[in-house]
């Protein structure tokens, strides 16, 4: 069921055993950076939990949360629970997945609540999220957990080689880079090239910057990036400050293969913080320019 999935060895193992075990959870979190295929594998899971080999979307005691809005809504956690809480079709257990679960607002985080603290018959729930710091710590207690990382670059390469024969290996190479351990930009790096021109020239300008060692310059340069959105809405605003985290992301990255003492420990968790803040209406431009200032490497005075 898991074939196809590169990376998270040990998850996927101690999920194989779960799946064979009378005596599993009723709850599971699925935490690690996005982009890592932590929702292919919690379907993938929900098949293995059903036994069924099809496609898992259209089993009768499966449930996937589908957000239509930036957030998780109280109606949308309600579907969700009232499906959960009726008998099975097909099988003894019922499946249901919430991806991204840190974008639930307070009531259908409270609402979930109440499910997580009184389950009833065989019914596995799958929440994915960043980290855990984005989810109260009470759906967190109710959950087990499931972790997963970045995947390296070797893993990612030997992947890539398998699903793209004909790709040369200078574009293989770009696309690791790009990643950043993270499968499905490598893929999008490969298969968009209009989106691929259009970030390496970003990067190419992040680079610059951070070379320049100066925190002036990169304030500069971030606020005349900002400066054409001055009158847009924030969702363009919001657009905009995602390209950049994902250009600095690829820049630390690429620098971290020649030199790993340039990026400090923390960085990845900089870089998750930011997209949470960012998903929570943090303003885009203070956020990235905070983002800068924690990983740049910069030269302070």
């Amino acid at each position: 069921m898991f074939s196809g999935i590169v990376g998270h060895k040990e998850a996927l193992a101690r999920l194989e055993k779960l799946a064979a075990s009378p005596r599993r959870a009723h709850a599971y979190l699925f935490l690690g950076p996005e982009g890592i295929g932590k929702a292919h594998i919690a379907r993938a899971w929900a098949s293995m939990l059903l036994g069924y080999a099809g496609n898992v979307s259209v089993h009768p005691d499966y449930y996937e949360l589908k957000r239509v809005e930036e957030h998780i809504l109280i109606d949308e956690v309600r579907a969700f629970i009232a499906f959960m809480q009726k008998r099975a079709c097909m099988v003894a257990c019922r499946v249901g997945i919430i991806a991204d679960a840190d974008r639930m607002q307070g009531p259908a985080g409270d609402a979930l609540l109440k499910t997580l603290e009184e389950p009833s018959g065989d019914r596995v729930i799958i929440l994915s999220a960043l980290h855990r710091s984005t989810l109260s710590e009470t759906i967190v207690s109710r959950c087990q957990i499931i972790e997963f990382s970045l995947i390296p670059d070797g893993e990612l390469v030997a992947w890539l080689r398998l699903r793209y024969p004909d790709a040369k290996e200078e574009e293989i190479t770009g696309a690791v880079v790009f990643a950043a351990g993270r499968a499905a930009r490598a893929v999008a790096f490969l298969e968009n090239q209009d989106e691929r021109a259009i970030v390496l020239e970003q990067q190419k300008s992040i680079a610059e910057v951070l070379a320049s060692g100066q925190i002036s310059q990169a304030f500069q340069w971030i606020q005349e990036m900002f400066g054409p959105l001055k009158d847009k809405d924030g969702e363009e605003k919001r657009a905009m400050a995602e390209r950049m985290l994902l250009g600095l992301e690829h820049v630390l990255h690429a620098q971290c293969l020649k030199d790993f003492s340039y990026v400090s420990t923390d960085a990845l968790a900089a870089f998750e913080t930011a997209r949470h803040a960012l998903a929570h209406n943090v303003s885009p431009q203070q956020n990235i320019e905070q983002l800068f200032l924690t990983v740049g490497g910069y030269e302070r005075a």
